[in-house]
């Protein structure tokens, strides 16, 4: 079954994305999830004095697996609470609580977001947005590019962010 999920998500990387897409520079969509302890997380009002990155993921990606520890890595090097990270994860088979604390990721998971991905026309795992403090996509996760290519973009948005 994850050789199956697997090859699924590789598939869907390299499957043109439709017309339907979101822009940068557009208004991020609002959404309203409960987290991991069933706190309810309301997206864009719970982050308007700060940017978020939203990671679309899954257990059995390993794209997810090479990108998180560097994400991870970035959120450790950022002053204390000045970005918000959120683990959507969607299309799971696995644990995603498990597998965040037994790699040590400290990331706010949000199970079950699959209407989120949606909204945000995510096609494939993973899927990575910054939005800044005012809900505006700031970066988007490019088919294909690599850990340090999204982490070296976050935060050359967040330094153009905190330059003005």
């Amino acid at each position: 079954m994850l050789k199956l999920a697997a090859a699924l998500c590789c598939l869907l990387l390299v499957v043109p994305l439709s017309a339907e897409t979101l822009e940068t520079n557009s208004k991020a969509p609002e959404w309203k999830l409960a987290d991991n302890n069933g706190s309810q997380v309301v997206f864009e009002s719970d982050q308007r004095d700060k940017p978020a990155v939203l990671l679309f993921w899954a257990t059995w990606c390993p794209y997810c697996r090479a990108l998180m520890p560097h994400l991870e890595q970035l959120k450790q090097s950022l002053p204390e609470n000045s970005v918000t990270f959120y683990a959507l994860n969607i299309w799971e088979d696995g644990d995603p609580a498990a597998y965040l604390r037994d790699n040590n990721l400290s990331f706010t998971l949000i199970p079950k977001a699959e209407a989120v991905a949606k909204m945000y026309h995510v096609k494939g795992t993973p899927g990575l947005f910054l939005v800044d403090a005012d809900g505006i996509v700031k970066y988007q996760r490019g088919s294909g590019a690599k850990p340090q290519e999204v982490v070296t973009a976050i935060r050359r948005s967040l330094d153009q962010a905190a330059a003005r």
